[in-house]
């Protein structure tokens, strides 16, 4: 890549976008082609976002995990029927999105994070600052799993993964209109739930 060509991308972050979205496909392309260490970079790119994702539609840290690794499974099962007609991004969460509604069918969806929230908590925290954030932090995941499920998702997907919002709406298969609004009524939900632990 030329320096004028970085110069663009670093003044045009859709461009940063579009590069990064050729990178995902190049990776597929020899996926498809069976190049396993294409599947391999793709973990690395993918796995704690999918992960995040299937941790909050499930609340389990073992099932999310299952379903991280059937993601790529299945990429690489399946890897000659992949086209590059949509986001990469997309693509994968999109799998992800299945593999958790299967799962969803079969077992009542609960919220265990007390474990998360202590790995998650800095050392450097003084008890009383550690049982704040602990108690923020449990709010807030109390706060998520009591939205309606399409509406946790969306949010989830924009929010907290950072997909776009075209990207949100090809994996949950709604328009972006919908996931806006879904988004923008989580936020007021959420707003209204963690008034007591906001400035």
């Amino acid at each position: 890549m030329r320096q004028s060509e970085v110069r663009d991308i670093r003044r045009d972050p859709g461009a940063a976008d579009f590069e990064r979205e050729r990178s995902h496909e190049a990776l597929m392309v020899a996926l498809r082609d069976g190049q396993v260490e294409a599947l391999q970079k793709l973990m690395d790119r993918f796995w704690d976002g999918l992960l995040a994702y299937s941790l909050r539609m499930l609340g389990r840290p073992d099932e999310a995990e299952d379903v991280a690794q059937e993601v790529f499974v299945a990429v690489w099962e399946h890897r000659t029927r992949w086209t590059p007609d949509g986001s990469v991004q997309a693509y994968l969460y999109r799998i992800a999105r299945n593999l958790v509604l299967r799962r969803s069918r079969h077992t009542e969806v609960r919220v265990r994070t007390e474990s998360e929230v202590r790995r998650r908590v800095p050392r450097v925290m003084t008890p009383m600052e550690e049982a704040s954030y602990a108690e923020c932090r449990a709010a807030l995941e109390r706060a998520l799993a009591a939205l309606p499920t399409r509406r946790r998702e969306a949010f989830s997907l924009v929010r907290l993964q950072g997909l776009s919002l075209g990207e949100a709406a090809e994996v949950m298969g709604v328009s972006r209109r919908t996931i806006t609004n879904h988004v923008y009524m989580a936020v007021k939900e959420l707003e209204v739930e963690l008034r007591p632990f906001l400035p």
